[in-house]
């Protein structure tokens, strides 16, 4: 067993006003006509692009990260983080083809935005990018 005696204490580099904004949800997606892996990939990657300008254009100042998972059935899954506003989107799939429906699951925290600002954010940029009903749970 590993024990930390560290005190962390308060974290006092975060300036007033600046503390992270959370927003982490899980929604049922569906792809009709069925997806091939490629599409998917790249509406993610969409997506990811449109909400890193999102949160840039609310007032984010950094951002810790944005990642998530995109699971199906029977078809593999794909995993998505982002943890800057102006960097690459990291991908990794074991999708096939054919995909008809997926579960969404997000999370995010970012700085100098409101939990209700990140929340738009998501909410907003999934269906600006990606081609398939989602119902958010």
């Amino acid at each position: 067993m590993t024990t930390d005696a560290h005190d962390h204490g308060e974290l006092r580099y975060v300036a007033p006003g600046m503390e992270p904004a959370v927003f982490a949800a899980r929604a049922d997606v569906v792809f009709a006509p069925p997806a091939p892996a490629g599409q998917v990939q790249e509406q993610v990657k969409a997506f990811l692009r449109d909400l890193q300008g999102r949160l840039a254009a609310v007032g984010c100042v950094l951002v810790g990260h944005v990642k998530g998972t995109l699971e199906t059935a029977e078809r593999g899954s794909l995993s998505f983080s982002v943890t800057s506003l102006g960097g690459d989107a990291r991908v990794a799939a074991t999708l096939g083809d054919d995909i008809c429906a997926a579960v969404l699951t997000i999370n995010a925290i970012v700085f100098g935005v409101t939990e209700a600002a990140a929340r738009a954010a998501v909410l907003n940029s999934w269906p600006a990018t990606v081609a398939a009903p989602t119902r958010w749970r």
